[in-house]
């Protein structure tokens, strides 16, 4: 009998900026090497930076290379105008 694999699914929390980036990095980088699908849980994002933005980038890109599918869960306005305001709305998935 086969099992179903669960997918990953990632709360990013209420702040995403530089001081909190080393813990979300090695949380994403381990998500993608499990090879599953992934949910980012963003609801509660508050604050956003361009380097947590960077990042959310390089997840995408990452997971694009490794065929590893990701979606949001309910991205929050801080999130979604963040991600808009530096042009990287479709990169990241958050088009509407």
């Amino acid at each position: 009998m086969a099992f179903l694999q669960k997918d990953t699914n990632l709360d990013l929390g209420e702040v995403l900026n530089v001081s909190t980036l080393s813990g979300l990095y090695e949380q994403l980088n381990a998500a993608v090497k499990k090879g599953k699908a992934i949910t980012l849980k963003a609801d509660a994002v508050e604050k956003v930076d361009a380097a947590a933005i960077q990042l959310l980038v390089a997840f995408a890109k990452s997971c694009d290379a490794q065929q590893v599918a990701f979606s949001w869960a309910e991205p929050s306005p801080a999130l979604l105008e963040g991600a808009d305001t530096l042009g990287l709305s479709a990169v990241l998935r958050l088009a509407q």
